[in-house]
């Protein structure tokens, strides 16, 4: 029996690892006493190019990017001035409690109906 399970967003919610974890908690809600202000993108098409013009358009502030856009949020610097997380839909269905100050809705469309 583990602490806390925290889920690979890949893993459908009617996986078997899934469905036997006790003490699930996403990588957000992990992070959510020590996340700095942050801004969260998530859509099906523009994430990531979204996520680095964002961060681009405000380093001069010290923001940071993380999330799908590959650097997890335990690399992040916790003192950043803000996190800019790419999102993803899979994450945001295992995340109760974590939440940004902005959320950016890209346009969406029908994928990954599977999962």
């Amino acid at each position: 029996l583990s602490d806390i399970e925290i889920p690979s967003p890949g893993f459908p919610p009617k996986h078997k690892l899934i469905q036997k974890a006790k003490n699930l908690q996403s990588e957000y809600d992990f992070f959510y006493d020590i996340m700095p202000k942050s801004v969260w993108i998530s859509g099906t098409n523009g994430k990531t190019t979204t996520t680095q013009m964002a961060t681009h358009l405000l380093s001069h502030i010290g923001a940071v990017m993380g999330g799908n856009v590959g650097t997890p949020l335990v690399e992040l610097n916790p003192y950043a001035k803000l996190w800019i997380l790419e999102t993803s839909s899979f994450t945001l269905h295992y995340t109760h409690k974590a939440k940004p100050e902005i959320y950016a809705l890209l346009p969406i469309s029908p994928d990954h109906l599977s999962w």
